[in-house]
């Protein structure tokens, strides 16, 4: 067993790897020490044991395109703080208003200051103890990254930072995604096609999963709002332009 593990280590062992691990371990860690998001029994706890793992392979397969291994390293960990600032924003609103951010509270001023203002202003008011665990991976990375002649290091320069790398991990992300998408509908069907609470969908595709879900929700609202404004700008022009009939 030992020797099965020693065998792995030096099969998989590099820092694309350990980057997908301890992103996701640190994501699972959130969902029960921080959300409340009403799992029961085994097959939902096993949704969102792998609900994380697709985002994740997904963001990280982009550092893979870079043109040599340090560009692709800045830019592993660079994406890896930026999923960790997602998260970890994402941990403060949920304490604050017991809800998740969405992308017209992220990007709309006026929903910023009126409403996750009050968040900003008592940040430290809501950090807990152990919020050290939403960052320490990040600590990690950038020692191990610090290290250019470390095994872990040298092992991505040999096995990755190739484009068919990157495409591979594209293609593994979105079996990740459909097997995570296909036992969510087993669970809640038609998932994505009707109304659900927000904990619905965390639950069941995770925080990268609803994020992208809220994406693509605000964006068809807002264009069948444009429609709808282009009509009655329509009407309104013909109302005003109308001319009486000859007699």
């Amino acid at each position: 067993m030992k020797q099965k593990i020693i065998d792995l280590y030096h099969k998989y062992g590099c820092i694309f790897f350990l980057a997908i691990i301890l992103m996701w371990v640190k994501t699972i860690i959130s969902y029960h020490i921080d959300f409340n998001l009403g799992v029961n029994g085994w097959f939902q706890q096993f949704i969102l044991f792998i609900n994380p793992l697709s985002g994740i392979v997904f963001l990280l397969s982009l550092s893979l395109f870079a043109r040599n291994v340090n560009k692709g390293h800045k830019i592993l960990f660079a994406l890896c703080l930026l999923n960790s600032m997602l998260l970890y924003t994402n941990v403060l609103y949920y304490r604050e208003f017991t809800d998740f951010l969405t992308l017209s509270t992220m990007f709309q001023s006026t929903s910023i200051f009126a409403g996750f203002g009050n968040l900003i202003g008592s940040t430290f008011a809501l950090m807990k103890w152990y919020d050290f665990i939403y960052w320490l991976d990040l600590l990690c990375l950038f020692l191990l990254l610090r290290r250019r002649n470390s095994f872990l290091v040298l092992a991505d320069e040999k096995k990755f930072f190739t484009r068919p790398c990157g495409r591979k991990a594209m293609i593994w992300s979105l079996v990740f995604f459909l097997v995570n998408l296909g036992l969510a509908e087993i669970s809640r069907p038609m998932l994505l096609t009707r109304t659900f609470d927000r904990n619905y969908i965390v639950k069941y595709l995770g925080i990268s999963g609803f994020t992208v879900y809220d994406s693509i929700q605000t964006f068809q609202s807002n264009t069948v709002t444009l429609e709808e404004s282009d009509i009655e700008k329509t009407a309104s022009y013909i109302s005003q332009h109308h001319a009486a009939p000859a007699e």
